[in-house]
């Protein structure tokens, strides 16, 4: 499988659909293990392997508003996950059909500038290689992709 590698730091704001997609622990913390895209006020979307052998939702939570991980910076918005959606034909292997949709508990605030829902294209748009692209996320802005 391709990796991106390389990227650079974005700006606070700059992707208010990004989400980070949280393991929660039994003392109360979370980790994150995956991206999510908020699509509407109470619903994301993310990868399907994300979940790994765990397909309880209530396992799950997701923080919108995040810039920087290390700090809580009073722009975050977490929102507990109720209801995990897997792709029916879903398969680890090749991830064929790698996605998933998670319901959030509440609706995220919509009013915050720092949270919003993806700016999606109208379904009859076309794309050619000449158009830019974005992916966003938490991973590494230096490096080679290898995975050691």
């Amino acid at each position: 499988m391709g990796r991106i590698v390389g990227g650079s730091l974005a700006a606070k704001g700059s992707w208010p659909w990004q989400g980070s997609l949280r393991l929660l622990y039994s003392n109360g913390g979370s980790a994150h293990t995956c991206g999510a895209t908020l699509v509407a006020p109470n619903w994301a979307v993310t990868a399907a392997h994300c979940f790994g052998q765990s397909r309880d939702p209530n396992g799950y939570k997701i923080r919108f508003g995040e810039h920087d991980q290390r700090y809580w910076e009073r722009t975050e918005e977490d929102r507990r996950v109720s209801k995990l959606v897997m792709h029916s034909q879903y398969n680890v292997r090749p991830h064929a059909n790698d996605i998933a949709m998670l319901k959030l508990d509440t609706p995220v605030n919509m009013a915050s500038p720092y949270v919003n829902t993806a700016c999606l294209p109208d379904a009859n748009e076309v794309f050619d290689s000449h158009d830019t692209c974005f992916v966003t996320g938490w991973g590494s802005t230096q490096g080679n992709g290898n995975l050691e």
